[in-house]
This record gives structure tokens, C-alpha cells and sequence, in this order.
């Protein structure tokens, strides 16, 4: 009899060791792991009360952090699908971005001061944002009112002719990993998301290496607000 009550305790501790097990793994984003701890738990003592009352709480948790996952992923698919495009040096501002969804470009528009254009058809959500950085001196004048940091990210970029390799420029000045890239809902924080959002740098694949680039339709303000022309050329820009 004491056997089988020191038995049932070992148990029930045990349960209650993989329900927080279950917590801790859920909060750290391993939904998967999670799942498993809380099933170990169920199995050997489904009538402890923090089983049952844990239960309901870590489905609708395991259900988030899946959820989540799931968007980190489809996130990283698009990053990577922006960054390994073929882009030329020349390509003008329309192939620029017109990989960017709806809800970026909606982004867009709002960073640049265009009136909400939402109600657009992507296509034409794309030419207002071509038409308006074209411009004149429309680009020199939002070159000229970025923050220290942005600006000296730019021209860096600008100086190394026009484009740079993507990880000299994260080394340099940070990433974008930590930014949503639904731009039209949350804007991005970082030096990189910002100059995006602004269609002053984009992200592809520079003569076979990841890198960002000015567009050529952006050059020009950057040559007359440095004082010098950038050489840009690249075997892509045929």
C-alpha cells in the first residue's frame, strides 16, 4: 500500500514536472516539443488538476505557436525568394518592386506620403509609386530628410557603386530579420527595413551574389546630394 502510494506521487510529481516542461518549451517557440511534454503528461496522470487545467490553455498556445511558426517560415520563403531574384544594376524602378505585395506597397505609399492607395489594383498601386519617385527632386528631397544613420547606410552603398554585398551591408548596419515585412501594417525599424520601405534600397542577386541596390532611378539624387557620380557597373546590367 505504501509502495502504491509512493508510486502514485512519483507519478503525479513527474506529470507536473512535464506540464511546466510543456510551459517553458510552448513560450520558447518549440511548439512541437511542447505537444510532446504535455502528451507524456496526459499519459501518466491525466486527473492531476494542473493536467487538466493546463489542457485547454496549451492547445490554444501549441495552436498560436504553431501559427507562428508557420508565418516565420512563410516569412523567411519570401525573403528569400526577394533576395536570390536576378536583378540588374539598371533595372528600372517598376522591376524594381514589383515583387512587393499589396500590404507592401500600401507600406510604401504611406512612408513616401502618397495618399492611401488601397483601393488599387497592385499594378497601379506600383506605377503612383514609380511616378511619384520620378518626380522631380522628389528623391533628393526625402534623401536629404533621412536621419544620420540611413543616410550614411545609403551612401555606403552608393559609394561601393551603387550596390553591396547583402551581408557587408547587415554587418555594417544591421539586419531587417526582426522587422515584419507586411509593411502596410507594421513599419520596419530597422536601417535596412526603412531604406525598403522607402524604395531607396532593394534586395536580389547582384552578378550571382545577394546584395542591396540602389535603384538607377534613385541614383541621380544620390550623386547630386554626395557631389560625385558612382561608377555603377556589373555584368548584369546589360
Amino acid at each position: 500500500q505504501l509502495r502504491g502510494r509512493v508510486g502514485r506521487f512519483n507519478r503525479r510529481a513527474y506529470a507536473y514536472f512535464m506540464v511546466m516542461t510543456a510551459r517553458v518549451e510552448a513560450e520558447s517557440g518549440d511548439p512541437e516539443k511542447a505537444a510532446a511534454a504535455m502528451a507524456i503528461a496526459r499519459r501518466i496522470a491525466p486527473e492531476h488538476p494542473a493536467v487538466r487545467d493546463l489542457s485547454l490553455r496549451m492547445r490554444l498556445v501549441l495552436g498560436f505557436a504553431r501559427m507562428k511558426g508557420n508565418l516565420q517560415r512563410q516569412k523567411q520563403q519570401r525573403l528569400a525568394r526577394r533576395r536570390e531574384r536576378l536583378l540588374a544594376v539598371q533595372a528600372p524602378l517598376e522591376d524594381c518592386y514589383a515583387h512587393y505585395t499589396k500590404v507592401q506597397l500600401n507600406g510604401m505609399a504611406r512612408t513616401l506620403g502618397l495618399p492611401r492607395i488601397s483601393s488599387l489594383r497592385k499594378p497601379d498601386q506600383l506605377k503612383a509609386i514609380c511616378r511619384t519617385l520620378r518626380e522631380p527632386g522628389r528623391p533628393l528631397r526625402i534623401v536629404e530628410g533621412l536621419e544620420p544613420q540611413l543616410r550614411e547606410a545609403l551612401e555606403a552603398v552608393r559609394a561601393a557603386g551603387g550596390f553591396l554585398g547583402h551581408a557587408d551591408f547587415t554587418q555594417r548596419f544591421g539586419s531587417d530579420t526582426e522587422d515584419s515585412d507586411d509593411w502596410g501594417w507594421t513599419a520596419p525599424a530597422s536601417v535596412l527595413g526603412r531604406l525598403l520601405c522607402l524604395g531607396l534600397l532593394v534586395e536580389g542577386t547582384v552578378d550571382g551574389n545577394t546584395s542591396v541596390l540602389v535603384p538607377a532611378g534613385i541614383v541621380a539624387a544620390l550623386t547630386e546630394a554626395a557631389g560625385s557620380p558612382p561608377e555603377r557597373t556589373s555584368s548584369a546590367a546589360a
